[in-house]
Order: C-alpha cells, then sequence, then structure tokens
C-alpha cells in the first residue's frame, strides 16, 4: 500500500476531529467492561504507568486516571487532543500529547502496560508491523496489553467466520512478540446500534517468539 494512503488516514482523521459536530457513536463515558475489568482484576495494576493509543477525546485515559493509574493519552489528530485536554486537563495522573504513534515511539517514553480502544482497526495494513515494532520499544517484557478492535459481522450467515479471521489476523501480527492471553467479545459504545468487537489481552513475551 503506497505510503500516501496512510497520510490520507491520518488527514481524515485529523479533519473529523477538527468539526465540532463529530460525535462518533462508539465514543462513551460508559466504560467497556473490558477496560473496567482489566483495573478491576489487576491487569492494569492501580499506581502503573499505562499508554491510551489513539485516545481520541480522552474518556478512555481519564477513567484510568480517576482509577489510580497514571495515565497518558496520544492521538496524532491534534483537534483530538484539543478535546481531550478541555474536558479532562486538569486530573491527576493524567497527561495528553500530540504524537504519531507509529512513527514516534522511540520519542513517547516507556510505559508498563497500554491499551488501544480502535486505533489499529483504523490503520492501513501496510503499516501495522510499524505498530508492533512501536509497542515493543515502549513496554517492558511481560509488559501487559489490552486491545479492542472491531468486528464485522454484516452477514449473518458468515458472522462466526468473519470473527474468526478478524482474531486469526491479530494473533498472527503479534504473535513473534506477544503472548495472546485472552480474547472475549464486547461491544463499542452504548444505545441501539452498537459496535461489535474483540477484547485481547497480550503481554509482551520475554524474548521474540
Amino acid at each position: 500500500m503506497p505510503a500516501g494512503d496512510a497520510d490520507s488516514t491520518r488527514r481524515n482523521w485529523r479533519d473529523r476531529w477538527a468539526d465540532p459536530g463529530f460525535a462518533p457513536h462508539w465514543r462513551s463515558d460508559a466504560m467497556d467492561e473490558p477496560v473496567r475489568r482489566a483495573v478491576e482484576d489487576g491487569f492494569f495494576a492501580r499506581g502503573s504507568s499505562v499508554l491510551d493509543i489513539g485516545c481520541g477525546s480522552g474518556e478512555v485515559a481519564a477513567f484510568l486516571a480517576d482509577q489510580g493509574l497514571r495515565a497518558t493519552g496520544i492521538d496524532h489528530a491534534e483537534p483530538a487532543i484539543d478535546r481531550a485536554l478541555a474536558r479532562f486537563g486538569d486530573r491527576d495522573g493524567l497527561a495528553f500529547r500530540v504524537a504519531d504513534f507509529c512513527v514516534e515511539a522511540g520519542d513517547i517514553g516507556r510505559f508498563d502496560a497500554a491499551l488501544d480502544r480502535g486505533c489499529l482497526h483504523s490503520l492501513p495494513p501496510a503499516i501495522k508491523p510499524d505498530y508492533v515494532r512501536a509497542l515493543c520499544a515502549l513496554l517492558p517484557p511481560e509488559g501487559g496489553f489490552l486491545l479492542l478492535h472491531k468486528t464485522h459481522k454484516t452477514d449473518p450467515a458468515r458472522e462466526r467466520l468473519a470473527v474468526g479471521d478478524v482474531r486469526a489476523g491479530i494473533e498472527g501480527l503479534f504473535s513473534d512478540a506477544f503472548e495472546t492471553l485472552s480474547v472475549e467479545d464486547m461491544q463499542f459504545g452504548s444505545g441501539s446500534d452498537p459496535m461489535p468487537g474483540l477484547a485481547f489481552r497480550m503481554r509482551r513475551r520475554q524474548s521474540p517468539g
């Protein structure tokens, strides 16, 4: 895929967040259950540092900070970070910054854990290996990673095949560097039209698999 496709994707998201009327149904103050459970059962340990990749308007990072974690939200779209700062900028234990994860990972820092609520599934396939390399640069061995990734269930006759394809693709992408601990069904957003997805818990391997 040409590099220009990745640039086009980035511009598209910046334009969306710059629109004051942009209010996607998958953004919600009601926290996703996989994120909530990751805090409750210690997968994200209170007091630890967590990076929210593609944080958008900041709801997830703010939730983590409210639970006693040191949360940093990053997004390449400056208007998204502007929204996050306007709403949550005064929270303790919370920081936001503009950064392109696949390009600037070396400048972002190191974290105990990371999560992604819908960033990876919006990326062009050609740069997804860059995403995995960036994640490895940020996390220590045994560092936890929670990935929330949409699935496509538009054809009921192929519903399970579509979910299986998504799961196989994710596990294949990460298998050299991460161990998959669990996979569960989840939903993005709330209301009458939630978006189906999968929640992957992973842990960075001690050494490449």
